[in-house]
């Protein structure tokens, strides 16, 4: 229970922190892509996934998570997000003793935008396309029967228009489980500024602290809260429900960031012995809906 208590307060303590490193307001960092979330169970239930971080996507939540993995998994998502922008995902996770190793590659594609400026605001007859990559090597062993600890090395690379920039980040996290409770603490995207041209924006800084419980061998909640660098803190809430052995519901909510969008999602899930496919929907108010869809193998 001691460590429990201590494991809330620092995340606490972290969390704090970030409210003193407030950016000059939303929008105000570079490389946007890393705040987009992967796979489409952890975005079915909210973004709440960061003390559940059993699959390849933990590579993202949370690369302490990555120990619960036992043997070998490949996973992939597929994003249709807003507009004609596609966000694709690749991991793999191999897991040995008491340690763990992981792979993913993340690359967005905006497709062909129409250039308008303000002379001609209904296009200029010229289009441009954006494009994003995001490599992560990450590493995660146990120190313990309930602790693990973790980190996430990433190259990030972005092009718009004629401009490019290259930066790198790294995320730390941990996770403590306990019984029925798992908690989780983390920080993504520590790292030098992006640079196009002469302009420099800080990376996406974010501190997270996730908790979940077990209700029983069918039922698991959690929740997340979130302290980005150029927002305010938000928080993120899921459940799974696994009907039987082959199908699961998930719902959650979420109550930002702004520049992300806040909501309830819902999904589900099918397994097949070491084949699992799951299915998110997010809607976007005013901007549209999105769909992602998983797959993950076990070996």
């Amino acid at each position: 229970m001691r460590k429990i208590i201590l494991f809330i307060l620092v995340g606490s303590l972290i969390l704090g922190l970030g409210a003193f490193s407030y950016a000059d307001g939303v929008g105000t960092t570079g490389a946007s892509c890393l705040k987009l979330g992967v796979g489409a169970r952890a975005s079915a239930m909210g973004d709440a996934f960061s003390a559940i971080a059993d699959d390849a996507t933990s590579i993202y939540w949370n690369p302490a998570g990555l120990t619960q993995i036992e043997g070998t998994q490949l996973g992939a998502t597929h994003t249709q997000w807003l507009e004609e922008i596609n966000y694709e995902h690749l991991a793999y996770v191999s897991s040995h003793r008491d340690s763990a190793f992981g792979l993913s590659i993340n690359w967005l594609n905006t497709g062909k935008i129409e250039e308008t400026t303000l002379s001609y605001p209904g296009g200029t007859g010229n289009s441009f396309e954006a494009k994003s990559s995001v490599v992560t090597l990450a590493y995660a062993r146990k120190m313990g029967e309930s602790l693990s600890l973790g980190a996430g090395l990433k190259y990030i690379g972005e092009k718009f228009e004629k401009e490019s920039a290259t930066s790198y980040g790294l995320d730390l996290g941990g996770f403590y489980k306990k019984q029925k409770f798992s908690f989780a603490l983390g920080v993504q995207n520590i790292g030098n500024k992006e640079k196009f041209t002469e302009e420099e924006d800080p990376l996406p800084l974010n501190y997270r602290l996730g908790m979940a419980y077990l209700l029983n061998e069918r039922i698991k909640l959690a929740l997340d809260v979130n302290k980005p660098l150029d927002n305010e803190v938000n928080f993120h809430t899921g459940i799974e429900c696994h009907l039987t052995d082959t199908l699961a519901l998930r719902a959650g909510y979420k109550s930002g960031p702004e520049d992300i969008g806040s909501g309830i999602t819902g999904g589900l899930g099918f397994k097949f012995k070491n084949i699992s496919i799951d299915y998110a929907y997010v809607p976007y108010e005013d901007l549209g809906d999105t769909h992602r869809i998983s797959l993950s193998v076990k070996f």
